[in-house]
């Protein structure tokens, strides 16, 4: 009753838009103020008004005052917000600026989850640049693009499906089922590290002899993938048991992981170098570093109790399980008991649709121009390797500090917030917003990133390093053109995915890309650029998707 009395009763004295404004009152329409002589709704609130005070409610009549309607018939979702007339357009715009830069703060955390990797590859580059030669530099840089063709897909892919299912089962009243979809994303793991570890030993010493020829020396790029494996058994857990801790509220051990993820690998990379074991020092590294992680967070989870049984000996721990027809993002569970054997394996075989579809697809769809970028420099030489692997690190850093996918995806679900309550002109807000956060943040970046690189004096250095140092600095301009496009590539494309054109999104922003490789290799080896060449073509694919995802936003408004 209160609210449709609100309804009813809005502020005193509201302005109206001019005398020939067209107005609503409760369905009637007519032109100017309420005419005085219409009294029967009006007595009508009266004396509900009076009888709701008779009970110890202190209500206050307002007159009554007609409702302006919009040109598009929505309504503005900070003008609801603030309820005041006379709303200043400037005042609203920046209440949107404020929450949307608020919410990309806490955006930022899925940033850095996808930096981290980025950051660790970073590190280990510049750690081996001072402690080893170039060609062991570029053996890791190589080993490591090869490596990350099958793992990457895995660790971006099984973490992710593995905290959409235990959020789903939260948000239905499940949460019993975390422990089942635990047991379930480690009995996926097992087997699939057990392939990798194939891959690591095997796999990627022949695709770097493919790649190579009979011109230059794997054996390093062989030994450092075999002793990958080390590590390769360690990180996984690591990441599937923060997203079940998370799952139990214990958010602060992924504080903690993070400080340990950043502070440990480099202090025992760096020592294991320093002991003379060469480029295999880097995963022996790595595997203490990742060991220590995973001790610590199954230690925390003991003592929290939070860590569930591999084996029940109880079905009674299995009460929740998800259904034989159920996907991670549809239906509430029900309370029926299973068959636990029976529980694991839908929960396994659900994550492992989810892991080949989140992980591999979109991995591939992603990482494949940079997995050829790789091998282009590689065939240009160990210098240019380096530089290169330099430059993509840093670049993909830097793309996160723009917003990429933190800010992307906040401004996607304000979106979708705003078009889910018919609240046009908030979307639209968020939208307008999101672009120019996201133009002069990128453009602020990559002027700093092509300033700082182009005023490199390498004549400081000599030999191999001023050869790397050369290829990197000449890439400056397209370095931070290629930062500059990225982002708002990445902005336009999440206000697509907002309006629910995600097929769209998808298209316009990857099949360019999928172009820019044969400009990448026209460039670098026909026309001999080098490094710049490479990242030329990149700008040209990131220049066709800017254009392909504007011209879809376009067409997605009048959809």
């Amino acid at each position: 009753g209160a609210a449709r009395l609100q309804l009813h009763y809005s502020l005193p004295d509201a302005p109206m838009a001019g005398p020939a404004t067209r107005t609503k009152t409760r369905g009637r329409e007519f032109r100017g103020r309420a005419p005085e002589n219409e009294h029967s709704e009006q007595d009508g609130g009266d004396e509900l008004l009076r009888i709701i005070s008779g009970f110890g409610n202190d209500f206050k009549q307002t007159r009554s005052t007609p409702v302006q309607s919009t040109k598009e018939g929505d309504l503005d979702a900070f003008t609801i917000l603030f309820s005041v007339p006379n709303l200043d357009r400037i005042r609203s715009e920046m209440f949107c600026a404020l929450t949307l830069t608020m919410s990309t703060l806490l955006g930022y955390r899925e940033s850095t989850r996808a930096t981290l990797i980025w950051v660790q590859f970073l590190i280990a580059l510049c750690i081996l640049s001072y402690e080893s030669t170039l060609a062991s530099v570029s053996a890791y840089s190589l080993s490591t693009g090869l490596i990350m063709v099958l793992y990457l897909p895995l660790r971006r892919g099984l973490p992710k499906a593995l905290r959409l299912a235990c959020a789903t089962s939260i948000r239905h009243g499940a949460p019993a089922e975390c422990d089942t979809w635990f047991r379930g994303s480690m009995i996926f793991l097992i087997p699939s590290l057990v392939i990798l570890t194939a891959y690591f030993i095997f796999g990627v010493g022949l695709l770097a002899r493919l790649v190579s020829g009979s011109t230059r020396n794997v054996v390093e790029v062989e030994r450092y993938a075999r002793y990958s494996v080390l590590w390769l058994w360690a990180e996984p857990f690591v990441d599937i048991l923060l997203v079940h801790m998370g799952s139990k509220d214990l958010t602060c051990i992924r504080a903690v992981d993070v400080l340990m993820f950043l502070i440990l690998p480099p202090l025992l990379m760096t020592w294991m170098l320093k002991s003379g074991l060469g480029i295999v020092g880097i995963p022996i590294g790595l595997a203490l570093s990742h060991g220590l992680r995973l001790a610590s967070a199954i230690v925390v989870a003991w003592s929290s109790e939070e860590l569930p049984q591999l084996f029940p000996s109880s079905s009674n721990q299995w009460r929740q399980i998800p259904s034989r027809e159920r996907s991670i993002q549809s239906t509430s569970s029900d309370n029926t008991y299973q068959d636990p054997v029976l529980g694991t394996c839908l929960a396994t075989s659900i994550l492992g649709k989810n892991v080949g579809y989140k992980g591999f697809i979109a991995t591939w769809r992603n990482g494949f121009p940079l997995i050829l970028g790789f091998l282009f420099a590689w065939s240009l030489g160990s210098a240019s390797m380096v530089a290169h692997s330099f430059l993509l690190g840093l670049v993909y850093i830097l793309l996160s500090l723009c917003g990429h996918p933190g800010f992307s995806m906040v401004t996607e679900k304000r979106i979708r917030h705003f078009i889910a309550r018919g609240q046009g002109g908030g979307a639209l807000k968020s939208a307008r917003w999101g672009l120019v956060w996201g133009f002069f943040t990128s453009f602020a970046i990559s002027v700093v990133t092509g300033v700082t690189l182009s005023t490199q004096n390498i004549d400081q250095y000599d030999g191999d390093s001023r050869e790397t140092w050369r290829q990197a600095t000449g890439a400056a301009l397209p370095v931070s053109l290629f930062i500059f496009l990225s982002s708002v590539v990445s902005i336009l494309r999440s206000l697509l995915r907002g309006v629910k054109q995600k097929t769209l999104a998808s298209i316009a922003m990857h099949v360019p890309r999928f172009v820019s490789v044969g400009f990448c290799y026209a460039f670098a080896i026909h026309l001999e650029w080098g490094v710049s060449g490479i990242w030329y073509g990149m700008v040209i694919g990131a220049t066709a998707s800017l254009i392909a995802c504007g011209s879809a936003w376009a067409l997605a408004k009048h959809i």
